[in-house]
């Protein structure tokens, strides 16, 4: 089986913990990421999302100019190693419902990885597991990426960290 290392982006935009809410957005916007990882030095300490700044500046009618990704980033942050199976990232976005994770080497970021990465050498019904005949059981698979490609519709991402 693929290690994370074979499917992981390894060019990742990151930002400092002090960078402010306004440059953050704008860096997404720029390089059209969602998630920025938050790193001091190159070990990465949170991470930001869209998400966050829209619940926790917009939602809340705080001035973005007079704040920091650190004051809205998730801290709890959900990482895999490189050497690590495919199948144990797919585990964890499952679990955590994330659609990506961070690579990490001691304690240092090295990648990213993303569902549209194991994803990509999978046919059009890939992931899709189960009993075809009389379907009794739940379809693996497909309820999260029909819920997945919904909040991609409305402009929203699937994952969690606050």
């Amino acid at each position: 089986m693929p290690r994370v290392r074979d499917k992981m982006v390894s060019s990742v935009v990151t930002i400092e913990p002090g960078t402010g809410v306004v440059d953050a957005a704008k860096r997404m916007i720029q390089e059209e990421k969602g998630p920025l990882p938050i790193v001091e030095g190159e070990r990465p300490v949170a991470i930001v999302t869209d998400r966050d700044i829209i619940a926790h500046v917009v939602a809340e009618g705080r001035d973005p100019k007079s704040m920091t990704v650190r004051d809205i980033a998730s801290q709890e942050l959900v990482t895999i190693g490189p050497d690590e199976d495919i199948s144990e990232a797919r585990r964890l976005m499952d679990e955590h419902e994330l659609d990506r994770i961070l690579v990490v080497e001691d304690d240092r970021l090295v990648g990213i990885i993303s569902e549209a990465d194991l994803r990509s050498d999978e046919g059009p019904l890939g992931g899709v597991t189960g009993t075809v005949g009389g379907v009794t059981e739940p379809v693996r698979g497909v309820t999260d990426k029909v819920r997945g490609t919904k909040d991609k519709l409305l402009g929203g991402d699937k994952e969690k960290q606050r």
